[in-house]
């Protein structure tokens, strides 16, 4: 899911998209035949999806690409940053359905600059520096440093701004 939207053909509908974009990621047709339904209804396009996909908006757009990416469970799921799509109306849902997609798959790798995820959802992190491992450990380990890293920077700066107030140099 590093793409979800590589080989998107905007002059055909919503359904020929999922069925090509699905057969793409190695789907089979049989198997993609009863999550069809599934992801119309999901992605809320209802008629919609039976029209030409360069009529949405990129909401509808995002709905449909998240709603397909989405439709299967992987036992190693790649993610590039933590997939949401659409309205605020739907990302409630999506973020329930990354849920269940994370909790069915084995392994997730995610690439993220968001802390939170990366607290949430991980085990191990690994930090990388212009593409050279900078950290690679427990994000217990991670997490203290960091928190550790982040107090002692804000104390720094709360010290210097009370110099500065007080005409103080150091």
């Amino acid at each position: 899911m590093l793409d979800i939207g590589s080989g998107l053909d905007m002059d055909a509908t919503g359904v020929q998209n999922i069925r090509s974009l699905a057969c793409m990621r190695g789907y089979s047709p049989w198997r993609l035949r009863s999550k069809i339904d599934e992801i119309v209804e999901f992605s809320e396009l209802g008629a919609f999806a039976q029209m030409p996909v360069k009529t949405y908006s990129s909401g509808m757009l995002a709905r449909l690409l998240f709603s397909t990416a989405t439709a299967f469970h992987h036992d190693v799921l790649l993610l590039e940053e933590w997939l949401s799509a659409g309205d605020a109306s739907f990302v409630e849902k999506a973020a329930a359905r990354m849920d269940s997609l994370t909790e069915h798959s084995q392994i997730i790798v995610m690439a993220t600059h968001n802390f939170e995820l990366a607290r949430f959802f991980g085990t191990h992190v690994m930090v990388l520096d212009h593409g050279k491992v900078d950290f690679l450990g427990s994000k217990d380990a991670f997490f203290e440093s960091y928190d550790r890293d982040v107090a002692l920077v804000a104390a720094a700066k709360r010290q210097e701004a009370e110099l500065a107030a007080s005409g103080t140099v150091p």
